[in-house]
């Protein structure tokens, strides 16, 4: 009875009893008979919780989808995106961040998320030589411009993050053995898979 489905969903969500075990059943439930980018958004973040990001994202693509210009599209791209880099889905999350930065050019969260595709699939950029380094530079780049733009959390959690890749960073030796140096230019490569392919960055070591 989908009538009385809808009576309990709008009692548990005006009681806030999101954490119900009758919750989801009834949620998905109602979703599957009239789909909303609302309810689908609610089911994707109730998965979430219960650690079962692979349906969080199902829901959470259906909530972009069905919110293609309602006004909290840009908190549902931001968190398919998030999910989509949890589960190391970095083309997902960067053609996410992508539609993020498309909607607010100064959306830091957007560059964030680029930063976490690209350090999420380093290995992916793996050439031999410096490719997977590289990718971390290039992460890094993108956490440095969403901590300018970020307020005081944002730009202390985009801290660790930088300080994190530069753990990765390549020592002295390594760029010297590849004929490179501290400050030079360098562009990764076409590299299949690789999620920052064709960005140029600048050398760091660690």
């Amino acid at each position: 009875d989908i009538v009385l489905l809808e009576k309990i969903l709008r009692l548990l969500n005006k009681k806030d009893c999101t954490d119900s075990e009758l919750y989801l059943p009834v949620a998905t439930a109602v979703h599957a008979e009239k789909p909303s980018s609302t309810s689908a958004y609610s089911i994707g973040i109730n998965f979430a919780k219960v650690e079962n990001y692979r349906e969080a994202f199902t829901y959470l693509e259906q909530a972009v989808e069905l919110c293609p210009d309602c006004g909290d599209r840009a908190a549902y791209i931001l968190k398919a995106g998030q999910v989509a880099s949890f589960l190391g889905n970095s083309a997902k999350a960067k053609e996410y961040a992508r539609m993020l930065i498309e909607l607010d050019p100064e959306s830091a969260e957007g560059y964030m998320l680029i930063g976490d595709a690209i350090a999420g699939a380093a290995s992916a950029c793996d050439d031999g030589a410096l490719g997977m380094r590289a990718a971390y530079w290039v992460a890094s780049d993108y956490y440095a411009r969403a901590r300018s733009m970020g307020d005081e959390t944002l730009q202390e959690r985009a801290s660790r993050k930088i300080g994190s890749c530069e753990k990765q960073f390549p020592t002295v030796e390594d760029i010297f053995t590849v004929g490179k140096a501290v400050g030079d230019s360098f562009k990764v490569g076409a590299i299949p898979g690789c999620p920052c392919a064709g960005e140029t960055t600048r050398i760091r070591v660690r």
